[in-house]
């Protein structure tokens, strides 16, 4: 593979990681989901990383999942009614893109290489991993988790719609069949 070949391949690489979303999802396979009916955001987990987000963006994200939820017939509730918690964590990535011009000029309609420019720049971008759990258990028993779902470079409205695009990814197999 030549140099050009695999800058190109690499380029294409990172701008299909720039607009790519993938979704993956697990779950208890016994867990009670067909009774899933109230939930309540869980609180104040031991362990959390950081927040990578403002206040905002947060209520932003709680909105679109309570939306979502919503229109599947789930209800928020206190938490003593709640058949199931959620969380959700939002992870960002910083990522670098690669793209390459090259320049040449022609004498005797053959082309000769004349310089190469490589440009690279970085941006990052989230993923958003959405847990339910049982309240009795206290156990994860479902996760969903969609990657690469923005880039935080993008511009609010543009963010706001790949958020409601991830989230709908994100709870398409939520409960499991």
């Amino acid at each position: 593979m030549t140099t050009r070949t695999l800058i190109f391949v690499l380029f294409l690489l990172a701008s299909w990681g720039c607009s790519f979303m993938d979704v993956d999802h697990k779950y208890e396979p016994n867990a009670p989901f067909s009774s899933y009916k109230n939930y309540h955001w869980m609180q104040g987990l031991k362990d959390a990383p950081e927040p990578e987000i403002d206040e905002e963006w947060d209520n932003l994200i709680r909105s679109k999942i309570d939306q979502a939820l919503a229109d599947k017939g789930f209800n928020e509730s206190l938490v003593e009614k709640a058949d199931f918690l959620i969380n959700y964590q939002f992870i960002t990535q910083e990522r670098i893109a690669v793209s390459q011009k090259e320049t040449s000029y022609r004498h005797l309609n053959y082309r000769y290489p004349d310089s190469m420019n490589v440009d690279t720049y970085s941006y990052r971008t989230g993923s958003l991993i959405l847990d339910v759990i049982d309240p009795e258990a206290k156990e994860v028993v479902w996760q969903g988790h969609v990657y690469g779902f923005m880039d935080v470079h993008t511009d609010p409205e543009k963010q706001e719609k790949r958020l409601e695009k991830a989230v709908a990814m994100l709870l398409s197999k939520f409960p499991p069949q």
